[in-house]
């Protein structure tokens, strides 16, 4: 799945599966072979914007390119474009066009196969492989990427959306990761950093406490050595490890139920960021977790965001924000791409990648 902008993804349609709590607008020859309802409140009653054979019958029944773009940039839900890869390659022409201030089709086209190789890797996990097999057409195999030449043939006939995104309230709209990569390559504005600082905050946050989530599970499952944490460390026999928890003033958080995922907004409304640094001491008491969440909550309190980040980039493990909640919404794969030019001093290619 690939963010466009706030709220509006865009997906291969090597899967039809229909998304919960997202609407679809479905731009493939697939769609053919399928039964979807024709009849446009039927339509709109099970989530879907439209179901089109090609992107010019979508462009026809939406009012043309410009009100296609105009339709996703202002809907209030949650959007998902399912198209075969051609299409696919369009847009994201279309939309890079409308956000970088230079492009050559040389830059987009390294940037389109990390996307699609992101794509790929997500389809191998176990949940994307369930969705593959409940999903009609579904194909077995990785997407295959446009070769440079039809991914050259595309750029040079497309134009950009029409698209604004000077402004830093559009800002807000664009993903995490080409904010970061301006950031990288020291092409942002005052407004870019505040912006890329804001998501930054907010992702942290939540994919912390995702964190948190779960661990609780191991430490409900998998440890029962909670005497570690009491004075003196005495070893002792624990039969009933739920009475234990509930009675411990350092457990007791483990049994609170809003603890699961899905739920990081309310916990981060309930636990300030200190208790939730006092529960990951006693995570790393039990099960040995590492120190970089102790880095990245005291980056966050302080608000050291470009500390965070230089410890992310130096540390050589995975991003902080490619995990937890936000694992469909970023693109793991780009952050780690530039993370990877930042150490081996190469971030002069990233400013290929200036935002407007």
């Amino acid at each position: 799945m690939i963010n466009l902008f706030d709220r509006v993804y865009l997906r291969h349609d090597n899967v039809l599966a229909r998304n919960e709590g997202q609407q679809k607008l479905i731009i493939s020859p697939k769609v053919k072979d399928i039964v979807y309802v024709s009849d446009p409140l039927q339509q709109q009653q099970a989530g879907i914007m439209g179901a089109y054979d090609s992107l010019s019958d979508c462009d026809h029944y939406m009012g043309g390119r410009d009100a296609f773009w105009v339709s996703l940039a202002t809907k209030k839900a949650k959007i998902i474009v399912i198209a075969e890869r051609a299409v696919v390659a369009e847009l994201l022409i279309q939309y890079w066009k409308a956000i970088f201030k230079q492009t050559t089709a040389e830059s987009l086209y390294a940037l389109y196969q990390i996307m699609v190789n992101n794509e790929n890797l997500h389809t191998h996990r176990p949940t994307e492989k369930r969705t593959h097999l409940n999903s009609p057409k579904s194909t077995d195999g990785d997407i295959v990427k446009l070769t440079a030449e039809e991914f050259g043939a595309i750029y040079d006939k497309t134009e950009p959306a029409l698209l604004d995104f000077t402004s830093e309230m559009a800002l807000k709209s664009v993903p995490f990761e080409y904010l970061l990569m301006s950031y990288l390559a020291q092409n942002q504005t005052e407004a870019i950093k505040r912006v890329l600082f804001q998501k930054l905050d907010a992702i942290m946050r939540s994919n912390i406490v995702a964190k948190l989530v779960g661990v609780r599970e191991e430490l409900m499952f998998e440890s029962h050595n909670y005497y570690l944490l009491e004075p003196g460390e005495k070893e002792h026999l624990i039969t009933d490890p739920i009475e234990h928890m509930r009675n411990s003033a350092h457990l007791s958080w483990v049994m609170d139920d809003a603890f699961v995922y899905g739920n990081e907004d309310e916990i981060l409304k309930k636990y300030s960021l200190d208790q939730i640094r006092f529960f990951f001491e006693q995570v790393k008491r039990l099960v040995m977790e590492d120190d970089s969440t102790f880095v990245a909550i005291e980056c966050m309190k302080n608000k050291q965001y470009g500390r965070l980040i230089e410890f992310d980039i130096g540390d050589h493990q995975g991003n902080f924000f490619g995990t937890g909640a936000y694992v469909n919404k970023i693109n793991g794969l780009l952050v780690s791409y530039s993370y990877q030019l930042s150490r081996l001093k190469m971030t002069d290619r990233l400013s290929f990648y200036e935002l407007k």
